[in-house]
């Protein structure tokens, strides 16, 4: 093998000059101290031991080097709930993983499980309105991020904005990261499994200023046997801009549509053939940030239509300026096979980020029926976080926060205040909180109490809060928690009363970590 060659041609060259020197030290010393040193040998003896020693210290075995890593977890928890559809809700989630050192591999199987157990029924574990199990696994190549997983996904990217954007928030460059997919972290009854199959190449360098890394995937639906495939291209230029550029593409038979009455939207359509077409770009440099989105569905019986979005940042620090917008046609079909009617979207914000986390940010968001109609809802926000100094004063704001809402002939105005009370010379930096929030619409103002204390792996959390209704009785609510950490894990207890003292939520959660090597 190679490494064992090098070391061996290491030693050979040690060890002859050692033998060299030596050998020119004796003769050095027996031509001018005469030839009575000829006949001493501690030299020889000398010799042979640094010899020997230097054998001894190369030969020794060295520890063996590590194979594997692994790791066991188990969380879950146990919930009460005043409602009776969630009450006494069991949840477990069991992941074990092994790390492959040398191969850089991680394999991984996730367990997922929801149900009731009540101790109340004649079968404490059988609800079916509750069951939910799920099994998944994944191989992994952590240098390259190359995966193929296999079970109840969770997906992020390109793919997860064009199934519902109305429910996300404004398409503004942060919110553009890369696709993938990956294993979930709660049971679900709603999703079916999947396979999911990520090819990726490492960033490869082309020149000193430019590397480029090459992606692709394949997903299908087990049940119904949909695809989708997604590849892309991700360019590093001069290590200061980023440049990403993603396509993909997917098909699947739609179910039938009914309606209830005649005037639904939209109209009855058969069982029908859909594919949708999309394509993402985005660029990252320290200056500005520019992406974007566009998809083309055909659906069988349904017709043609985009949607399209775009964001913009430009970045002067400490300011932030950020615009986005996005709409979607009247026969646009989404991702997940839904119709939704014509809409359009523009949002903006500036925000001024400056040293110690300190955060100032207006935000507006703005929806109409389509594009060059008039907006007939928006929202507008501020936002402000003071500077997080370690300083000594035992008072300091937290948060500050108002926004307004017009929805048709609605308006809401909403308001935030938070507090924090401590003292950091003897450890309680925010033991202490103190919340006041207020809206217009309702008419009602509130406020909380927050008490946190934290000793070494103890921490107690209590919360007490009013809410003034100018229309309807008063509402108090209640809460407190305890954890405690220990080193393979944690557990937490908590009672809760949204609607103190008629209604009780209970709650008991763990964690239990084990880990070894090879």
């Amino acid at each position: 093998m190679p490494y064992k060659g090098m070391k061996t041609s290491s030693l050979k060259v040690r060890l002859g000059l050692t033998v060299r020197l030596c050998l020119t030290a004796w003769l050095c010393r027996a031509i001018f101290c005469g030839a009575d040193v000829l006949a001493e040998e501690p030299e020889e003896e000398v010799a042979a031991e640094i010899i020997t020693e230097a054998i001894v210290t190369e030969t020794a075995e060295k520890p063996a080097a590590k194979i594997f890593n692994w790791s066991l977890t188990w969380n879950g928890s146990w919930e009460k709930t005043s409602l009776k559809l969630l009450n006494r809700t069991f949840h477990n989630q069991a992941e074990l993983q092994l790390d492959i050192l040398p191969a850089d591999i991680l394999l991984s199987a996730r367990f997922l499980d929801r149900r009731t157990f009540d101790f109340e029924l004649e079968e404490p574990l059988t609800n079916p309105l509750r069951e939910a199990t799920n099994v998944t696994g994944g191989l992994y190549h952590l240098s390259t991020g190359s995966k193929a997983v296999y079970g109840v996904l969770d997906e992020w990217g390109l793919p997860a904005r064009i199934r519902n954007p109305w429910i996300r928030s404004p398409p503004y460059p942060e919110n553009h990261g890369a696709s993938s997919a990956d294993m979930e972290s709660e049971a679900s009854s709603s999703k079916h499994d999947e396979m999911y199959l990520f090819l990726s190449t490492p960033m490869l360098s082309l020149s000193q200023n430019f590397g480029i890394r090459g992606f692709a995937s394949a997903q299908m639906e087990i049940e119904s046997g949909a695809m989708a495939f997604l590849g892309g291209l991700n360019l590093s230029i001069k290590r200061k801009t980023d440049l990403l550029l993603e396509a993909f593409y997917t098909e699947r038979t739609l179910a039938p549509k009914t309606i209830g009455t005649w005037f639904g939207y939209p109209p009855p359509l058969p069982q029908r053939e859909s594919v949708l077409y999309a394509a993402a770009f985005h660029i990252k440099s320290p200056k500005f940030s520019v992406s974007s989105d566009f998809a083309v569905s055909e659906t069988f019986a349904w017709g043609t239509d985009i949607y399209a979005n775009m964001g913009m940042t430009l970045s002067l620090r400490p300011i932030y300026i950020s615009i986005a917008a996005d709409g979607a046609g009247e026969r646009f079909v989404f991702r997940d096979g839904a119709h939704r009617e014509e809409r359009f979207r523009g949002a903006a914000k500036i925000e001024w980020i400056s040293r110690y986390n300190s955060v100032f940010r207006i935000d507006s968001v703005m929806r109409s029926p389509a594009f060059g109609e008039p907006f007939y809802t928006g929202s507008v926000g501020l936002y402000y976080r003071p500077p997080n100094r370690r300083d000594e004063s035992i008072f300091r704001l937290t948060r500050v926060s108002v926004s307004a809402d017009n929805i048709g002939e609605n308006e809401k105005i909403t308001g935030f205040v938070g507090f924090g009370i401590g003292i950091r010379k003897i450890g309680l930096s925010n033991p202490l909180r103190i919340n006041l929030s207020g809206s217009w619409e309702e008419e009602s103002a509130a406020g909380s109490l927050e008490f946190i204390l934290t000793y070494r792996n103890f921490q107690l959390r209590s919360k007490a809060g009013m809410t003034i209704y100018a229309e309807k009785d008063n509402k108090f609510d209640l809460s407190i928690s305890t954890s405690i950490r220990f080193r393979r894990g944690r557990m937490s207890l908590g009672a809760e009363s949204p609607d103190f003292p008629e209604r009780w939520n209970w709650s008991i959660s763990w964690r239990a970590e084990l880990f070894g090597k090879s």
